[in-house]
Protein backbone atom coordinates (compact mmCIF):
# COMPACT_ATOMS: atom_id res chain seq x y z
CA UNK A 1 0.00 0.00 0.00
CA UNK A 2 1.19 3.34 -0.93
CA UNK A 3 1.91 5.35 1.88
CA UNK A 4 1.14 9.21 1.41
CA UNK A 5 2.97 11.53 3.42
CA UNK A 6 1.38 15.37 4.00
CA UNK A 7 3.80 18.12 4.95
CA UNK A 8 2.83 19.76 8.21
CA UNK A 9 1.69 23.13 7.81
CA UNK A 10 3.35 26.52 8.70
CA UNK A 11 2.17 27.69 12.10
CA UNK A 12 -0.02 30.74 11.29
CA UNK A 13 1.88 32.79 14.02
CA UNK A 14 5.34 32.02 12.87
CA UNK A 15 7.95 34.54 13.26
CA UNK A 16 8.81 34.48 9.48
CA UNK A 17 5.92 34.46 7.64
CA UNK A 18 5.62 34.14 3.45
CA UNK A 19 6.57 37.59 2.01
CA UNK A 20 3.36 38.85 0.51
CA UNK A 21 3.75 40.75 -3.31
CA UNK A 22 1.60 43.19 -2.34
CA UNK A 23 1.72 43.63 1.06
CA UNK A 24 5.77 44.43 0.32
CA UNK A 25 5.22 46.83 -2.12
CA UNK A 26 2.47 48.50 -0.46
CA UNK A 27 5.54 48.58 2.23
CA UNK A 28 8.11 49.69 -0.06
CA UNK A 29 5.96 52.27 -1.34
CA UNK A 30 5.12 54.07 2.05
CA UNK A 31 8.26 54.42 2.81
CA UNK A 32 9.49 55.99 -0.17
CA UNK A 33 6.03 58.13 0.25
CA UNK A 34 7.01 59.38 3.64
CA UNK A 35 10.66 59.97 2.36
CA UNK A 36 9.26 62.59 -0.41
CA UNK A 37 6.90 64.30 1.81
CA UNK A 38 9.43 63.92 4.70
CA UNK A 39 6.13 62.41 6.88
CA UNK A 40 6.73 62.57 10.94
CA UNK A 41 5.89 58.98 11.39
CA UNK A 42 4.64 55.85 9.73
CA UNK A 43 1.95 54.08 10.94
CA UNK A 44 1.30 50.19 10.13
CA UNK A 45 -2.32 49.25 10.96
CA UNK A 46 -2.36 45.58 11.03
CA UNK A 47 -3.63 42.46 12.54
CA UNK A 48 -0.54 40.66 13.94
CA UNK A 49 2.43 40.44 12.23
CA UNK A 50 4.77 42.97 10.01
CA UNK A 51 7.61 42.03 7.57
CA UNK A 52 10.67 42.01 10.06
CA UNK A 53 12.95 43.06 7.03
CA UNK A 54 11.10 45.89 6.16
CA UNK A 55 10.40 47.05 9.30
CA UNK A 56 14.90 47.44 10.19
CA UNK A 57 15.16 49.35 6.84
CA UNK A 58 12.26 51.82 7.70
CA UNK A 59 12.89 52.52 11.49
CA UNK A 60 16.68 53.54 10.45
CA UNK A 61 15.45 56.39 8.48
CA UNK A 62 11.68 56.73 10.20
CA UNK A 63 9.83 56.90 13.10
CA UNK A 64 7.62 53.90 12.52
CA UNK A 65 4.16 52.81 14.88
CA UNK A 66 2.47 49.36 14.89
CA UNK A 67 -0.46 49.35 15.95
CA UNK A 68 -1.65 45.81 15.99
CA UNK A 69 -4.90 43.57 17.16
CA UNK A 70 -3.22 41.02 18.51
CA UNK A 71 -1.76 41.67 22.24
CA UNK A 72 0.65 38.85 21.52
CA UNK A 73 2.38 40.11 18.76
CA UNK A 74 2.29 44.01 20.09
CA UNK A 75 4.40 42.12 23.23
CA UNK A 76 6.43 40.69 20.98
CA UNK A 77 7.52 43.74 19.05
CA UNK A 78 7.59 45.55 21.97
CA UNK A 79 10.34 43.36 23.35
CA UNK A 80 12.50 43.84 20.45
CA UNK A 81 12.84 47.64 20.75
CA UNK A 82 9.90 48.35 18.08
CA UNK A 83 6.86 51.24 19.14
CA UNK A 84 3.98 48.88 18.84
CA UNK A 85 0.59 49.26 20.55
CA UNK A 86 -2.57 47.13 20.82
CA UNK A 87 -5.31 49.01 18.52
CA UNK A 88 -8.54 47.01 19.46
CA UNK A 89 -11.70 48.57 17.79
CA UNK A 90 -15.25 47.49 16.48
CA UNK A 91 -14.63 46.69 12.29
CA UNK A 92 -14.86 49.85 10.41
CA UNK A 93 -14.15 50.93 7.54
CA UNK A 94 -10.24 52.07 6.14
CA UNK A 95 -10.37 55.63 6.42
CA UNK A 96 -11.41 55.30 9.79
CA UNK A 97 -9.58 52.28 10.67
CA UNK A 98 -6.63 54.33 10.28
CA UNK A 99 -8.23 57.38 11.73
CA UNK A 100 -8.77 55.64 15.21
CA UNK A 101 -5.37 53.99 15.24
CA UNK A 102 -3.81 57.64 15.10
CA UNK A 103 -6.39 58.78 17.39
CA UNK A 104 -5.09 55.65 20.04
CA UNK A 105 -1.33 56.58 18.84
CA UNK A 106 -1.38 60.50 19.63
CA UNK A 107 -2.86 58.82 22.87
CA UNK A 108 -0.79 57.08 24.14
CA UNK A 109 2.19 59.62 22.69
CA UNK A 110 3.92 57.44 20.21
CA UNK A 111 3.00 60.37 17.25
CA UNK A 112 2.35 63.89 17.62
CA UNK A 113 -0.34 65.71 16.90
CA UNK A 114 0.60 68.44 14.55
CA UNK A 115 2.80 66.22 11.64
CA UNK A 116 2.04 64.19 9.01
CA UNK A 117 1.99 60.64 9.12
CA UNK A 118 2.03 58.02 6.15
CA UNK A 119 -0.61 55.18 7.27
CA UNK A 120 -0.88 51.87 6.10
CA UNK A 121 -3.60 49.24 6.75
CA UNK A 122 -5.03 46.36 4.94
CA UNK A 123 -8.75 43.91 5.00
CA UNK A 124 -10.46 43.66 8.13
CA UNK A 125 -9.06 40.34 9.70
CA UNK A 126 -6.08 39.97 7.77
CA UNK A 127 -2.11 40.35 7.58
CA UNK A 128 -2.04 41.53 4.09
CA UNK A 129 -1.67 45.80 3.83
CA UNK A 130 -2.99 46.94 0.25
CA UNK A 131 -4.37 50.41 1.17
CA UNK A 132 -1.91 53.92 1.92
CA UNK A 133 -3.48 57.05 3.36
CA UNK A 134 -1.64 60.17 4.41
CA UNK A 135 -2.80 61.68 7.80
CA UNK A 136 -2.48 65.65 8.56
CA UNK A 137 -2.62 65.10 12.35
CA UNK A 138 -2.70 68.65 12.76
CA UNK A 139 -6.32 68.72 10.59
CA UNK A 140 -8.29 66.16 12.86
CA UNK A 141 -6.74 67.13 16.11
CA UNK A 142 -6.71 70.75 16.15
CA UNK A 143 -9.40 71.49 17.50
CA UNK A 144 -8.56 68.85 20.64
CA UNK A 145 -5.66 69.82 21.03
CA UNK A 146 -6.84 73.50 21.59
CA UNK A 147 -9.75 72.23 24.28
CA UNK A 148 -6.73 70.29 26.02
CA UNK A 149 -4.80 73.44 26.21
CA UNK A 150 -7.81 75.27 27.17
CA UNK A 151 -9.01 73.53 29.78
CA UNK A 152 -9.13 74.98 33.59
CA UNK A 153 -8.22 71.84 35.30
CA UNK A 154 -4.61 71.47 32.94
CA UNK A 155 -5.05 67.51 32.55
CA UNK A 156 -5.05 65.52 29.14
CA UNK A 157 -8.40 65.65 27.27
CA UNK A 158 -7.46 63.59 24.63
CA UNK A 159 -7.39 60.00 26.52
CA UNK A 160 -10.81 60.59 27.65
CA UNK A 161 -11.99 62.00 24.23
CA UNK A 162 -10.36 58.90 22.94
CA UNK A 163 -12.12 56.57 25.48
CA UNK A 164 -15.67 57.83 24.86
CA UNK A 165 -14.55 57.61 20.98
CA UNK A 166 -14.24 53.74 21.71
CA UNK A 167 -17.54 53.25 23.86
CA UNK A 168 -19.38 55.00 20.58
CA UNK A 169 -18.02 52.94 18.49
CA UNK A 170 -19.12 49.67 19.73
CA UNK A 171 -22.52 51.30 20.26
CA UNK A 172 -22.61 52.13 16.61
CA UNK A 173 -21.24 48.78 15.50
CA UNK A 174 -22.72 46.70 17.41
CA UNK A 175 -25.67 48.54 19.28
CA UNK A 176 -27.08 46.98 22.43
CA UNK A 177 -28.85 43.17 21.87
CA UNK A 178 -27.92 44.02 18.09
CA UNK A 179 -30.21 46.91 17.95
CA UNK A 180 -28.88 50.37 17.00
CA UNK A 181 -28.59 52.87 19.18
CA UNK A 182 -28.10 56.85 18.59
CA UNK A 183 -26.42 58.90 21.63
CA UNK A 184 -24.31 61.59 21.99
CA UNK A 185 -21.79 62.56 24.59
CA UNK A 186 -20.20 66.15 25.52
CA UNK A 187 -16.94 66.37 26.66
CA UNK A 188 -15.63 69.79 28.14
CA UNK A 189 -16.75 72.60 29.65
CA UNK A 190 -19.24 71.08 31.82
CA UNK A 191 -20.77 74.18 34.04
CA UNK A 192 -21.55 75.65 30.19
CA UNK A 193 -23.14 72.67 28.66
CA UNK A 194 -24.89 72.19 31.63
CA UNK A 195 -26.71 75.80 31.50
CA UNK A 196 -27.68 75.17 27.97
CA UNK A 197 -29.66 71.84 29.05
CA UNK A 198 -31.76 70.16 31.13
CA UNK A 199 -32.16 67.14 33.09
CA UNK A 200 -35.03 64.76 31.23
CA UNK A 201 -35.51 62.00 33.22
CA UNK A 202 -32.96 60.37 36.34
CA UNK A 203 -29.39 60.91 36.25
CA UNK A 204 -28.19 57.12 36.61
CA UNK A 205 -24.57 58.43 37.76
CA UNK A 206 -26.40 61.05 40.70
CA UNK A 207 -24.26 59.91 43.90
CA UNK A 208 -21.56 58.15 42.95
CA UNK A 209 -17.92 59.00 43.39
CA UNK A 210 -16.25 60.48 40.87
CA UNK A 211 -13.65 57.61 41.05
CA UNK A 212 -16.55 54.86 40.29
CA UNK A 213 -18.40 57.44 37.45
CA UNK A 214 -15.32 58.14 35.35
CA UNK A 215 -15.42 56.75 31.92
CA UNK A 216 -11.55 56.20 32.12
CA UNK A 217 -12.56 53.50 34.32
CA UNK A 218 -12.90 50.19 32.83
CA UNK A 219 -15.15 48.21 34.84
CA UNK A 220 -18.46 51.40 33.64
CA UNK A 221 -17.69 50.59 29.95
CA UNK A 222 -21.32 48.40 29.90
CA UNK A 223 -22.83 50.54 32.13
CA UNK A 224 -22.42 53.42 30.29
CA UNK A 225 -23.01 51.59 26.92
CA UNK A 226 -26.60 50.35 28.64
CA UNK A 227 -27.59 53.86 29.77
CA UNK A 228 -27.17 55.14 26.23
CA UNK A 229 -30.84 53.99 25.42
CA UNK A 230 -31.61 56.57 27.56
CA UNK A 231 -32.89 59.76 25.99
CA UNK A 232 -30.69 63.06 25.89
CA UNK A 233 -26.82 63.42 26.13
CA UNK A 234 -23.97 62.38 28.53
CA UNK A 235 -22.74 65.19 29.70
CA UNK A 236 -18.23 64.83 30.82
CA UNK A 237 -15.73 66.44 32.19
CA UNK A 238 -12.14 67.17 30.73
CA UNK A 239 -10.94 64.82 33.44
CA UNK A 240 -13.49 61.97 32.49
CA UNK A 241 -15.90 62.15 34.97
CA UNK A 242 -19.46 61.30 34.38
CA UNK A 243 -21.58 64.62 35.84
CA UNK A 244 -24.63 63.23 33.73
CA UNK A 245 -26.83 61.02 31.46
CA UNK A 246 -30.33 62.57 29.92
CA UNK A 247 -29.43 65.55 29.65
CA UNK A 248 -31.96 67.18 27.20
CA UNK A 249 -29.42 69.99 24.75
CA UNK A 250 -31.59 73.48 24.72
CA UNK A 251 -31.82 75.28 21.81
CA UNK A 252 -33.92 78.30 20.64
CA UNK A 253 -36.49 78.22 18.75
CA UNK A 254 -36.43 79.25 15.46
CA UNK A 255 -32.70 77.90 15.40
CA UNK A 256 -31.66 77.30 12.09
CA UNK A 257 -29.89 73.68 11.71
CA UNK A 258 -26.25 74.31 11.49
CA UNK A 259 -25.30 71.29 9.86
CA UNK A 260 -27.22 70.98 6.63
CA UNK A 261 -28.64 67.25 5.88
CA UNK A 262 -28.31 65.66 9.50
CA UNK A 263 -30.47 64.78 12.15
CA UNK A 264 -31.84 66.99 15.34
CA UNK A 265 -28.66 65.30 16.95
CA UNK A 266 -26.06 66.06 14.98
CA UNK A 267 -27.69 69.77 14.94
CA UNK A 268 -27.66 69.92 18.82
CA UNK A 269 -24.31 68.86 19.24
CA UNK A 270 -23.70 71.13 17.07
CA UNK A 271 -25.49 74.00 18.66
CA UNK A 272 -23.88 73.15 22.02
CA UNK A 273 -19.84 72.81 20.40
CA UNK A 274 -20.72 76.53 18.97
CA UNK A 275 -21.91 78.15 21.64
CA UNK A 276 -19.16 76.69 24.50
CA UNK A 277 -15.99 75.00 24.34
CA UNK A 278 -17.22 71.45 24.39
CA UNK A 279 -16.68 68.58 22.13
CA UNK A 280 -19.64 66.36 21.25
CA UNK A 281 -19.25 62.78 20.03
CA UNK A 282 -22.53 61.54 18.71
CA UNK A 283 -23.34 58.18 17.07
CA UNK A 284 -25.97 58.14 14.18
CA UNK A 285 -28.98 55.54 15.01
CA UNK A 286 -28.84 55.24 11.73
CA UNK A 287 -25.64 54.28 9.93
CA UNK A 288 -24.12 53.52 12.88
CA UNK A 289 -21.32 56.51 12.25
CA UNK A 290 -19.46 58.09 15.18
CA UNK A 291 -19.22 62.16 14.74
CA UNK A 292 -16.59 64.23 16.28
CA UNK A 293 -17.76 67.95 16.40
CA UNK A 294 -16.15 70.86 17.37
CA UNK A 295 -16.93 74.81 17.24
CA UNK A 296 -19.99 73.69 15.17
CA UNK A 297 -18.63 71.50 12.64
CA UNK A 298 -17.83 68.15 12.29
CA UNK A 299 -14.21 67.11 12.60
CA UNK A 300 -14.17 63.74 11.46
CA UNK A 301 -16.56 60.50 11.02
CA UNK A 302 -15.59 57.02 11.78
CA UNK A 303 -18.23 54.85 9.78
CA UNK A 304 -18.08 51.07 11.08
CA UNK A 305 -17.82 48.53 8.02
CA UNK A 306 -20.27 46.99 5.71
CA UNK A 307 -23.06 44.48 7.79
CA UNK A 308 -21.27 41.85 6.13
CA UNK A 309 -17.81 42.36 6.71
CA UNK A 310 -18.87 43.15 10.71
CA UNK A 311 -20.40 39.41 10.32
CA UNK A 312 -17.20 38.00 8.97
CA UNK A 313 -15.02 39.51 11.60
CA UNK A 314 -17.04 38.46 14.16
CA UNK A 315 -17.05 34.73 13.00
CA UNK A 316 -12.58 35.23 12.94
Amino acid sequence: MATITTMPKPRRDSASPRRDVTTAAVLDAAQKLADTIKADSILVVANRKVDRNWLQRACDEHSVVLALQSRRWTNIYQQEGYSSMQHSSPPLDRFSRIAHATISAISEGLIGHRGRVVSVTGPIGGDALDSITVVKASSLFRELATLERDSDRKVEVLPVIKATIDIALELGAYGIEGRPVGTMFVVGDTASVLKLSRQGTFNPFRGYSEKQKNILNPDLRESVKAFAQIDGAYIIREDGTINAAGRLLLMPKGTAPILKGMGARHNAAAFMTRETSAVAIVVSQTTGAVSVISRGRILFTLSPASRTAIALYAEE
